[in-house]
């Protein structure tokens, strides 16, 4: 089964966001705040909160996908590298029915 546009678009939302969290986390923990400037201190915390827990639950469903899902969710959507990163590991058909199986096994666990 190809995976549909709205499927990709959904992966590609929750790594958008995973990457932004990432990086708002990371610049908090280097003493950054611009991106806070007029919260209160609890507002601040929750969105620290809600930010961290959504990178452990992506993380979480990451850890749950085979080692070849794992590698085409990495290289397709949180690193975005180029186009046929996966020649030397893959024949396109191969990569094509792995992707496809990937993409449903990351929705079904993000899903649950």
């Amino acid at each position: 089964m190809v995976p549909t546009k709205d499927q990709i678009e959904l992966i590609n939302r929750v790594y958008a966001r995973y990457r932004k969290s990432k990086k708002m986390l990371g610049l908090y923990k280097q003493g950054y705040t611009c991106f806070f400037e007029g919260e209160a201190d609890e507002d601040r915390k929750a969105q620290l909160k809600k930010e961290q827990d959504f990178v452990n639950f992506v993380n979480q469903v990451y850890l749950l996908l085979s080692t070849d899902s794992r590698l085409i969710i990495k290289n397709d959507y949180l690193l975005q590298r180029e186009d046929f990163w996966w020649e030397e590991l893959y024949s396109r058909s191969t990569y094509y029915r792995r992707r496809s199986q990937a993409l449903r096994d990351f929705i079904y666990y993000y899903s649950i």
